[in-house]
């Protein structure tokens, strides 16, 4: 698993964190199924366990095993959930949140809940978005645009004035950062490539 930004690692920092189920456990649970244990989720459990990401009104409690849930009722104890996928393979439910969040690991670690190839370019999008939201004197602007639309100028801006962030970018989505724009191109959608687009206030 890549390591995180300064800037990925000051927004965990900022969240809330509960102590996770051990590690051992986990790995005790794994390895009394018939197939061998994707390294992705034994690295994602390690890092990440314990952590709450806000997702608007509720929450996703990130780990693959919970003694208490936080956002299903009545609270209870959680273990693995796997399912197989015809083309992913083995997937994992990789936190307690609301199913429609699709909080999964496939088998090599790509986060289809992004998606992203990994959960750790995916905590980078959301330090990146978070960010410029906090840098930004008002709230931003967020235009929804597709590549051929007539608002060429803020693509245009877009590529003149941001530079590509790397941490956040991958095969799925390109981010592009700059002071008063932030550009998001989703790469999975040619011919027709939507941005999304945020403009400070």
């Amino acid at each position: 698993m890549q390591p995180l930004t300064a800037r990925a690692q000051r927004w965990i920092d900022g969240l809330d964190r509960i102590d996770p189920v051990p590690l051992e456990r986990v790995q005790d649970a794994l390895g009394k199924l018939d197939f061998p244990t994707p390294p992705a989720w034994l690295d994602f459990h390690a890092q990440y366990a314990g952590l709450i990401i806000p997702m608007g009104a509720d929450g996703a409690l990130l780990g693959l095993m919970h003694d208490r849930t936080m956002f299903f009722y009545p609270p209870k104890a959680r273990g693995l959930d796997i399912d197989h996928d015809r083309d992913d393979g083995y997937v994992i439910v990789c936190a307690d949140a609301h199913p429609s969040y699709d909080f999964n690991l496939t088998e090599n670690g790509t986060f289809p809940g992004g998606p992203t190839a990994d959960f750790t370019t995916y905590l980078e999008q959301l330090a990146v978005i978070d960010t410029f939201y906090q840098q930004s004197p008002s709230r931003p602007t967020v235009h929804m645009l597709p590549a051929l639309d007539k608002r060429i100028d803020l693509h245009e801006r877009v590529l003149s004035e941001c530079t590509l962030d790397g941490a956040s970018s991958d095969s799925f989505r390109e981010y592009w950062v700059g002071e008063t724009l932030l550009g998001i191109r989703d790469l999975q959608e040619s011919p027709h490539i939507w941005w999304l687009i945020y403009e400070a206030g």
